[in-house]
Parts: C-alpha cells; structure tokens; sequence
C-alpha cells in the first residue's frame, strides 16, 4: 500500500514537472521517496504562485477588454466576438489552475499518507524488536 501511494506521488509530481511549475526531480519507479521537511513549505510557495498567477490572469484579462471597449471605430459584432473570445482563455486557463491546484493538493495529502504509514511501520517494528527481545 505504501507502494501505491509512492507511485501516486511520483505520478503526480511528474505531472506537475511536465506544467513547468514543479523544480522537483521526478524519481524513478521503485525508489524510495525522500520526504524532505520543506515539502509543505514548498507546496505552499507553489499555492502561493497559482494565486499570484490567477491575479495576473485577470488583470490581463480586465486590461484586454478594456483596450477593445475603448476602441469605438470596431463594430459591435467584432467586439463581442473578442470579447466571448478573452472570456473563453480566461476561463481555460482558470481551469488549467484549478486542475494544477487540485494536483498539488492531492500530492500534498497524499504525501502526508506516507509519512504517516513510514511512522507506523518504524513504530511497529521497534515493537516487533521489543517483542523478540523478551
């Protein structure tokens, strides 16, 4: 089980290499996961960044659309053609981000699954050591 979710982990943080937001080394497929103490940091820095990004997205986005309301010789048609197309990328990459966010989240939860399941197996094999010993 353990297993499984290193897999799941590894799965995802190449996933998120592929984005180009992760400065994570993908590992290969049967290697032990490392868990670093900064991960948590490092995945709030990257939550961080997605919400600095959503901003700049819709700054973008009000500036675009206030550039084409400005520009009286365009003909309605054509403005809200540009207009439904502005809305259409916003809402693109406002979904790329929401999937990204749930990615880095599921990675987040699950790393913390294997830290735990590491910390019970450490736990029962002192008791098992324990055990023998008596």
């Amino acid at each position: 089980m353990l297993r499984e979710f290193q897999e799941e982990i590894n799965k995802l943080k190449e996933q998120l290499a592929a984005i180009g937001s992760s400065g994570a080394a993908p590992t290969l497929p049967g290697q032990p996961q490392v868990i670093y103490k900064n991960s948590l940091e490092e995945m709030k820095a990257l939550e961080a960044k997605l919400e600095q990004e959503k901003l700049e997205i819709k700054h973008k986005a009000e500036k675009e659309r206030r550039q084409i309301e400005n520009q009286k010789q365009m003909a309605e048609e054509e403005k809200s053609k540009l207009l439904a197309k502005i809305k259409e990328k916003e809402e693109e990459e406002e979904r790329v981000r929401e999937e990204h966010s749930e990615m880095i989240k599921k990675l987040k939860n699950m790393e913390n699954m294997v830290v735990k399941g590491t910390k019970a197996m450490e736990k029962a094999e002192k008791t098992e050591k324990i055990l023998k010993k008596t």
